[in-house]
């Protein structure tokens, strides 16, 4: 299906003389027939967009499927030993991710995750709440996250929000004997790896606290199911 569509797009110019602008056939095959690998989510007003690297690992032309349709992206920097994608897709975005302006301490922080489940297409969206902790002991720069319901195919990519609405992580792996139990790379490894690739982002101060829902449902904005297009 990726191949299709992939295809599709290459073949615009004459879709659109025919009055049926790839973009719009797409994301109508794409709703019909889920094929979405992953999720991702926007970082700064430029639309670029963070997945997990091996979420877009062999694909040539990474993608979200948003509301205003299939959005093409092309990767500009990636880390396969942080499992991190950065992508362009050179249009203007108002919605997108912050990440925290003051310190994090991860001691059972409430969170939230956004997300879209493999193969589920814009409806499969939902928030799961979990409890973080550091794993400085494990894995610098890693969180482990205890969820309320599993992690599950297509979650790799989501982000990880905190109760003033920034996001702190990324999740990348889950516990296979414990599906409940999350993995993600915290915003400081996020935000160096961004600033090292010379890519733009923004950041929120502490805020008010939210319910750990509230923040998450506040995520759905610009987070959006991971598709890989030939």
């Amino acid at each position: 299906l990726g191949v299709s569509l992939g295809l599709l797009s290459y073949a615009e110019p004459v879709l659109n003389r025919l009055g049926a602008p790839w973009q719009e056939v797409a994301t109508t095959v794409a709703t019909l027939v889920p094929f979405n690998r992953g999720t991702g989510f926007f970082i700064n007003a430029r639309g670029d967009f963070v997945s997990a690297l091996h979420v877009t690992e062999r694909c040539p032309r990474p993608a979200l499927q948003t509301p205003d349709g299939i959005i093409i992206g092309t990767l500009i920097a990636t880390s396969e030993p942080l499992d991190i994608a950065v992508a362009r897709i050179g249009r203007k975005r108002t919605a997108y991710a912050r990440f925290p302006d003051y310190p994090t301490q991860w001691l059972m922080e409430p969170v939230a995750i956004s997300r879209y489940r493999a193969c589920g297409g814009p409806d499969s969206w939902n928030v799961t709440t979990a409890t973080a902790t550091s794993m400085l002991m494990f894995k610098q720069g890693s969180i482990a996250l205890a969820a309320t319901d599993p992690i599950a195919g297509g979650n790799s990519g989501s982000p990880v929000i905190d109760r003033s609405g920034a996001v702190i992580g990324m999740v990348f792996a889950r516990l296979e004997r414990m599906s409940e139990t999350g993995i993600a790379v915290d915003a400081a490894t996020i935000t160096h790896f961004l600033n090292a690739a010379d890519v733009p982002y923004q950041t929120l101060p502490s805020a008010l606290l939210m319910a750990p829902e509230s923040s998450g449902v506040s995520a759905a904005a610009y987070t959006f199911p991971g598709l890989c297009l030939l």
